[in-house]
């Protein structure tokens, strides 16, 4: 959607639990000696200036980054994230100097481990038409926050292959001029159905599929399902994993969506983060990810990390937390 501009959204609480669950997939994926591919098909603009006015319109990252950046128990249990995003920071203060990143963005059950199941969590709103970076972040010396493909090219290794697409020009930009340097990582311009046809299955058979609609229209959720179908035809031992929001009741697809992936019979597991109470109409209260072919042991990996996230984000009274493994590996 040439309208979805993620920078409004950057570093919110969908943005953390997203990003710690990629930095678990690449620590896994790195940890054998076989290269591997990411194909990153909604990929935005890859840093984002959380001074800019995008940003500062509701100041989403208030409701996300901001009430963990200093957590120690988080940064014990995935460091690379903290990690990632002090590297993004020095990159893109070298790199672009005052002009900083771009200030917008892109584009059978088997049980499981409940978390928690009672929160509100921090207000996702803020002082709109702010264009002065939040306070606690300023102290914290943090402007900028890394979207999925900064996280996928910082923790790849020169032997691995990242891809980047998205369909923005203004966010293809953004990507070139970001990756213009890296030799392990390919930019395009390319739709979500293209890269899957195009790319699979990768020259290098260890691989993470990540997709990130923005779901505006009702259709990409359709799509998810539909193109998940033809990856997994072609590259059946990919693992593949989707982000997908919770919205008020009246719009809110993310059960169906969990259901007709279900219906595929694959290893599936699920990582969903509530931060308040589910309104009827209007608004979003969390989000999740679907893990197909999800490695090995990585349920045990996020097990304490959405128990530390709750405790952070979500309110204990309306919020809520589960980590459920839908389908066992065979």
């Amino acid at each position: 959607m040439l309208s979805y501009r993620h920078g409004f959204h950057a570093g919110n609480h969908a943005d953390v639990l997203k990003h710690m669950v990629l930095c678990l997939i690449m620590r896994r994926l790195a940890a054998k000696d076989k290269p591997f591919t990411v194909i990153d098909t909604h990929s935005g603009a890859g840093i984002y200036d959380l001074s800019s006015a995008f940003a500062n319109k509701n100041q989403e990252f208030n409701s996300g980054f901001s009430l963990i950046k200093d957590n120690a128990r988080l940064q014990e249990l995935v460091p690379e994230y903290y990690e990632v995003i002090a590297k993004s920071n020095e990159e893109a203060l070298k790199n672009t100097g005052s002009k900083g990143a771009n200030s917008g963005g892109r584009s059978s059950n088997s049980g499981g481990k409940v978390v928690n199941s009672s929160g509100k969590g921090a207000n996702s709103g803020g002082n709109s038409g702010s264009n002065s970076l939040d306070k606690s972040l300023r102290d914290s010396n943090i402007r900028f926050y890394p979207g999925s493909p900064y996280f996928e090219y910082a923790l790849a290794r020169e032997q691995d292959s990242i891809f980047v697409h998205d369909t923005h020009p203004a966010e293809y930009e953004s990507l070139l001029n970001i990756f213009k340097r890296k030799r392990h990582v390919r930019v395009e311009l390319r739709p979500f159905a293209d890269s899957i046809n195009a790319l699979l299955p990768p020259l290098k058979r260890r691989g993470l599929i990540f997709i990130d609609p923005p779901y505006e229209e009702a259709h990409e959720y359709r799509e998810v399902v539909s193109v998940l179908k033809k990856g997994l035809q072609r590259f059946p031992q990919g693992i593949y994993a989707i982000w997908y929001p919770v919205l008020a009741r009246l719009k809110d697809q993310s059960k169906s969506l969990v259901q007709q992936i279900k219906r595929l019979n694959v290893p599936l597991l699920q990582s969903e983060l509530c931060v308040t109470a589910q309104e009827e109409k209007v608004g979003m209260c969390g989000s999740g990810m679907l893990i197909v072919n999800f490695p090995y042991q990585l349920d045990e990996d996020l097990y304490p990390i959405m128990e530390e996230l709750y405790k952070s984000l979500a309110d204990p009274q309306q919020g809520s937390a589960k980590l459920t493994v839908i389908t066992e590996p065979a």
